[in-house]
């Protein structure tokens, strides 16, 4: 054991180390060379940029001189020889001397006429010599460049070329016609380039060059070897690694340039390229990395060859002695002591393993004891278990069978004959009015009711039959073996007669009375979750159609549940489908004989369900809750209209906003109304609140501490649908309200049925008296409108002046009435 363990010691401390630092010189050494081609790579490219720079501030200075007027009346007048000619050609001669004695790397400066001739230049050896049509002016002329660079190719013979030289042109325009009248070329030192590449601090690099794609040197900066000749393995390298990618690159070579690498990038439009090339130094840093690693772990095996005997039989002793005492105690003895008395692990491990086996042995001696004891639990166990599995199945206050048992029985029951043709029903009933009981009375009747309905129900159970509770005041009841629809229903019927009678709950009489939804299997359904949802949904149409009745469920209701769940989808995405928008419905003035106002009404259209009437979607937006998103769309809508109208000087006009009962009801309803207002920018006096009398039946002091709110900002309040509600004369002289609307309902029989003219007629002087204004809505005849006007009425609203209108619509009554 000991020799294993020397031998692992070794094993496991030279082998991670050696692996380790292999990989780690490996990852170094491709880092390294990467960094260094990111560098080469990035500084072609820096270098790149620096001479195109340096190129285009030429371009742009050489244009600039090409417009002073020396130069262009020069190439105007050079044919003359008068006096003023001579004058031109002294002038223009000091303009491209001073410019050249600034510019040291100025080699000349060159003006030509248009027909290419030398008119003018800074050498005067240039000047007295015929030429034919310079290469740029050719090039100015043949791609239509305000300015041109060319690679000067030994053209002039005059002058002394011991590097490149750079040719830029500029044409020279005569200033009313932008006609070209001559070009101005000038001839720069291509050592210029030095200057500013030393500054940027490119001189590190072996050499930096600028070559043509042919692999012709065009310049060269800081050579640290200078190269006096085309060097063929390299510029085959280079032509083709650029015939690889173009516009930049990077390679190595390993010939001549043994260890060597360059970078290179694209000149625009010049088809030159600057290259970079460096000596490659990492090498050297591998082998010195190398040698400390090797020489490291020398001297670490021999470190460890020497101590790891010392461990192993540090290790070894108390681990044999343990083992010896685990057997004993493997075979019995428990009462074995282990003798390790180091300090260390071993030592703790000795002292924990004599105290294990006093537990054991303590433990072994009370489970003894335990296991007598749970001989006598398990009796009690089999005894508590028929009472656990009936609470997982019943209600444990009616002690009926719960939803999961009434599910597992109709499940088992329609399965097991799915071929019968016998016919069943499921009773979904729910108690109506329950929670008045827990709430006037308390919970303890509440459950009390709950108990006695059960024993009642139970009344009617046969065989077969089940009685279960689905939860709160809900109850399912399933009626097996019904031979036609007609006692399915007279089931139902008598279970409601049943509850007709008081219930005597601790000496209070109780009147309860139930809703039923009944469907029929297999009429309604084959499976047990559809017959329960059927029944459910006939139930809720019970309680929807006045409660205390049954309602056997057809397959018009699931379409109405469907068209209600598809429009509260649609409600739920109308704002970000843009599915909402509002049309515009005027008000006209009877007096003014104007449009002083605009109602406006919510409207949706839906891709899948068309277009959605206010009277369906509304109310399931108040159900669901999405009436406060809608509404206040609505609101924003509506005053950003408003005030576009005004800014754009359209007649000032209040638009009246329908607001719901949930709306009103909100805690934070006037700062909303504020926020919006503040940010559409519309005046408060013209907005108008339409509520109805349902929004303050609930509570009017609340109502009108509200709407007293929202008056004292300037916003009026509108009474709606006036007549059709409660019609309380309290709410008229309590509310603060602006105008009052009569509703349809009334005038479209106010010129058939004298009572209805006499009640708007007594509605209207019953508001003017009031100093509230009054508006007619669905105005839709002359008649009508002649008797409002008899009446006074102030205000009309309907289809016989104008339909509710998509906004440009409106936009355009406005501007035809304005």
């Amino acid at each position: 054991m000991k020799s294993r363990l020397n031998t692992i010691l070794i094993i496991f401390s030279i082998v991670p180390l050696v692996i380790i630092t292999a990989i780690t010189l490996s990852f170094y050494g491709k880092k390294k060379q990467s960094d260094h081609i990111a560098n080469l790579q990035s500084n072609a490219e820096f270098g790149s940029k620096i001479i195109t720079n340096l190129l285009h501030t030429q371009e742009t200075e050489l244009s600039l001189l090409a417009r002073q007027n020396e130069i262009v009346n020069l190439c105007l007048y050079s044919s003359g020889s008068s006096s003023n000619a001579i004058s031109l050609y002294q002038d223009s001669q000091n303009t491209l001397l001073q410019k050249q004695y600034l510019n040291p790397y100025y080699e000349m400066l060159t003006i030509y006429d248009r027909t290419g001739n030398i008119i003018r230049s800074t050498n005067e050896r240039e000047q007295n010599q015929a030429y034919r049509t310079h290469p740029i002016i050719e090039r100015i002329n043949t791609t239509n460049m305000v300015t041109s660079i060319s690679l000067s190719p030994g053209y002039y013979n005059s002058l002394t070329r011991d590097c490149s030289y750079i040719d830029i042109g500029s044409p020279i325009f005569r200033s009313q016609t932008n006609k070209i009248i001559g070009y101005l070329v000038l001839t720069v030192n291509a050592s210029f380039f030095n200057e500013y590449l030393d500054i940027f601090e490119l001189r590190t690099f072996d050499f930096t060059t600028l070559m043509d794609r042919s692999g012709n040197y065009l310049f060269f900066h800081v050579p640290s070897k200078p190269i006096q000749e085309k060097n063929p393995t390299f510029i085959s390298n280079f032509k083709s690694t650029i015939e690889e990618n173009s516009l930049l690159g990077y390679s190595s070579l390993g010939t001549i340039y043994s260890g060597s690498s360059y970078a290179y990038h694209l000149i625009d439009d010049l088809n030159w390229y600057f290259v970079i090339l460096q000596n490659n130094n990492f090498h050297a840093t591998y082998s010195y990395a190398i040698t400390i690693v090797i020489a490291s772990i020398i001297i670490l095996l021999i470190i460890i060859l020497v101590s790891s005997r010392k461990i192993a039989y540090s290790f070894a002793y108390p681990l044999l002695n343990l083992r010896d005492c685990m057997r004993q105690a493997a075979d019995g003895n428990l009462t074995v002591l282990c003798n390790v008395k180091t300090k260390d692990e071993f030592g703790e491990l000795s002292r924990s393993f004599n105290k294990m086996l006093h537990i054991i042995k303590s433990n072994y001696d009370e489970l003894s004891f335990v296991h007598k004891k749970l001989l006598v639990k398990e009796e009690q166990l089999r005894s508590n278990y028929e009472h656990i599995e009936f609470l997982a199945y019943h209600d444990s206050l009616t002690r009926l069978p719960n939803k999961a048992a009434f599910y597992d029985y109709l499940d088992t029951t329609l399965t097991s004959e799915p071929s019968s043709t016998q016919a069943h029903a499921i009773y979904f009933v729910d108690l109506d009015n329950f929670k008045t009981v827990n709430d006037t009375l308390g919970h303890d009747y509440g459950d009390e009711l709950l108990i006695q309905t059960a024993n009642l129900l139970n009344f009617f159970i046969k065989d077969n039959d089940l009685l279960a509770r689905a939860g709160g005041d809900e109850f399912l009841f399933f009626k097996a073996n019904i031979s036609s629809q007609e006692e399915g229903v007279n089931f139902a019927k008598d279970i409601l007669k049943k509850f007709k009678e008081p219930i005597n709950i601790n000496g209070k009489y109780i009147y309860i009375s139930m809703s039923i939804g009944v469907s029929l299997y297999p009429l309604n359904g084959v499976q047990y979750h559809t017959l329960i949802k059927n029944a459910d949904i006939a139930m809720y149409r019970s309680k929807d159609t006045g409660k205390n009745r049954l309602t056997l469920f057809d397959e018009s209701m699931q379409q109405e549940v469907s068209r209600h769940s598809e429009i509260t989808e649609i409600l739920r995405h109308a704002i970000d489908n843009n599915e909402i928008y509002l049309e515009y419905q005027p008000q006209f003035d009877l007096a003014l004989e104007r449009i002083i106002g605009f109602e406006a009404l919510m409207r949706i259209h839906s891709p899948v369900l068309g277009n959605l009437s206010p009277t369906e979607f509304i109310p399931i937006a108040e159900e669901s809750g999405m009436i406060n998103d809608l509404g206040s769309w609505a609101l924003r809508e509506a005053c950003t209209f408003n005030k576009y109208l005004q800014d754009n000087g359209l007649p000032y006009c209040i638009v009246a906003v329908n607001i719901s009962t949930i709306q009103l009801n909100q805690n934070d309803f006037v700062t909303l109304v504020a926020d919006i207002l503040k940010e559409t920018g519309l005046s408060p006096q013209y907005l108008e609140l339409e509520i109805t009398e349902s929004a303050i039946v609930s509570s009017i002091r609340d109502a009108v501490s509200i709407l007293d709110e929202l008056q004292n900002m300037g916003i009026r309040i509108s009474l709606d649908d006036f007549g059709t509600g409660y019609s309380s004369l309290n709410y008229l002289t309590q509310m603060p309200i602006n105008t009052l609307k009569i509703d349809k309902a009334f005038i479209d029989k106010i010129n058939l049925n004298k009572k209805d003219n006499y009640v708007a007629e007594a509605i209207i002087s019953l508001a003017h008296n009031l100093e509230v204004k009054v508006v007619a809505e669905g105005v839709e005849d002359h008649t009508q409108l002649s008797l409002l006007r008899e009446k006074r009425c102030d205000l009309i609203q309907g289809y016989l002046y104008s339909k509710p209108l998509k906004p440009n619509d409106l936009i355009h009554i406005l501007q035809i009435k304005k």
